[in-house]
């Protein structure tokens, strides 16, 4: 389950604009993903996890949007505020900004801090397409994350 505490670090780096330029649902409690998420069926969730303030999600948003494109009949994507949902973002324990995080049957199976190439997040939806079953799936991308 994604439960569980982190310590969380805010990346300090200003945003020019102070608003997110991705249009995404958007998540702020673990109550609001339990719902979206028991909503997917096998579909990866995947939340990407950014602030105003934070000058990196500014250049991860256009892979996200890119994913978001390329999936969406795979998976759904959401939008999480990091200074909105202090206590989600602790919850699935992410450790800093920007994250992405993908979940399969409300289980983590890989999350990302800092900006990584588009082919690394492309990686976790081919691995777990790959395989017949949600553990399959956690052991695949384990050892992905493992190189």
């Amino acid at each position: 389950m994604l439960l569980g505490a982190a310590l969380f670090t805010v990346c300090t780096r200003a945003r020019l604009g102070g608003t997110p330029s991705l249009s995404l649902p958007a998540i702020a409690t673990a109550d609001e993903f339990s719902a979206a998420a028991s909503q997917v069926g096998d579909r990866m969730v995947v939340l990407y996890i950014q602030s105003a303030q934070c000058g990196g999600c500014r250049e991860l948003d256009t892979t996200i949007s890119q994913l978001r494109n390329e999936y969406r009949d795979r998976a759904d994507f959401y939008l999480v505020d990091a200074e909105r949902a202090k206590i989600f973002v602790r919850t699935i324990e992410v450790q800093g900004i920007p994250a992405v995080v993908f979940v399969k049957k409300e289980r983590k199976i890989s999350a990302f801090v800092g900006i990584h190439e588009k082919s690394v997040y492309v990686k976790i939806f081919t691995l777990c397409e790959e395989s017949t079953s949600i553990d399959g799936c956690m052991k695949k991308v384990d050892e992905f994350n493992k190189r």
